[in-house]
């Protein structure tokens, strides 16, 4: 008999637990169609370096939205830094090297029309260093630095050159403090084994400037900057509306059907001017006494009429009409045939 009472009393407490939904599920109709709440589960991350990370999640719904936070770890819900995304993975930058983050995700439930509660957290630890993007090799000033402007010669390092999307150069007047510049991005598109080349332009002349590069790997962050190199601008002189000429240099001279010797010179047109003063005198002398002071209207002409065997000392300024002279640039110190 007890064991028949045995029998009944476990199919009755089966009955009953069959009979009574505890769970979170939620049973919509009689065709076995069911939902869950909304939740994110699975947090994970990618991509991870000294300063980003990718951030990634499951979702057991299908949803439009999710809201991220995060933070160091230990911050308290609603403190952290919040991000939103219809996606299901998100790339966060800016972080500090060596430091341990948190981040919790929540989804937007459509049916609902509410975010569902908070995830459990994931916490990792960025890099000290960035594994994935190496730093620039051979940064240097190439070529020639004008009045408002630098170019610039770079090698980026080819062990990761899939990941690199360019380079990133923050710059300001000489001592400004790293983060407070302005920056230049440059996408190049070198191949990696041989040096690639950006300019800065909109420079002040006769100023010292501090310019740091690093390269850029798109999700993967920034490799470490190099620098500062210090840079000058050209003296633009002391008239700020009369820039004087760069670029001033002499060719080899030229034999003209008579026998005699024309010596080319030209310069840069620096801001637009059409009138320049030639001038010059003999070496070691004051251009203030010259011998000769000739307006041409072009940047690069031939003169002769230099005695032979006599070294002179030859200038070039802008003439900006009312706007007044550029200083001189100059010498160019030559000894005629």
């Amino acid at each position: 008999m007890k064991k028949i009472y045995g029998i009944f009393l476990a199919s009755f407490i089966l009955f009953s637990c069959s009979s009574n939904n505890d769970s979170n599920e939620v049973v919509t109709d009689d065709k076995d169609d069911t939902y869950f709440p909304c939740s994110a589960s699975g947090l994970n991350i990618e991509h991870l370096t000294n300063t980003t990370v990718r951030f990634n999640w499951y979702a057991n719904v299908e949803a439009k939205l999710y809201q991220i936070e995060y933070g160091e770890l230990g911050f308290n819900l609603g403190e952290g830094i919040q991000k939103s995304t219809p996606d299901r993975f998100l790339n966060i930058e800016n972080l500090k090297p060596e430091t341990t983050y948190s981040f919790y995700v929540k989804v937007y439930c459509d049916e609902t029309q509410e975010y569902s509660n908070w995830s459990d957290s994931y916490t990792f630890i960025t890099y000290k260093d960035n594994p994935i993007c190496d730093r620039v090799d051979e940064f240097m000033v190439y070529d020639s630095t004008g009045l408002d402007y630098v170019t610039f010669k770079y090698k980026t390092n080819s062990t990761n050159y899939q990941h690199s999307k360019g380079i990133e150069i923050e710059y300001g007047i000489k001592g400004f403090i790293l983060g407070t510049g302005q920056i230049h991005s440059y996408e190049d598109n070198s191949s990696y084994t041989d040096y690639d080349y950006t300019r800065i332009n909109n420079l002040n002349h006769s100023t010292e400037y501090d310019f740091y590069i690093r390269e850029s790997c798109s999700e993967y962050g920034y490799s470490d900057w190099i620098g500062p190199l210090t840079v000058k601008t050209l003296d633009g002189g002391g008239n700020p509306n009369c820039l004087k000429p760069t670029g001033f240099i002499k060719f080899a001279y030229r034999t003209n059907p008579d026998g005699s010797y024309s010596y080319p010179f030209a310069w840069n047109n620096v801001n637009g001017e059409t009138n320049w003063d030639f001038g010059y005198v003999l070496a070691g002398n004051s251009i203030n006494n010259p011998i000769e002071v000739i307006n041409v209207t072009s940047n690069n002409v031939s003169f002769t009429g230099f005695t032979s065997e006599v070294k002179y000392d030859v200038y070039v300024r802008a003439n900006c009409g009312a706007n007044g002279y550029s200083d001189w640039s100059g010498p160019i110190t030559f000894t005629a045939r």
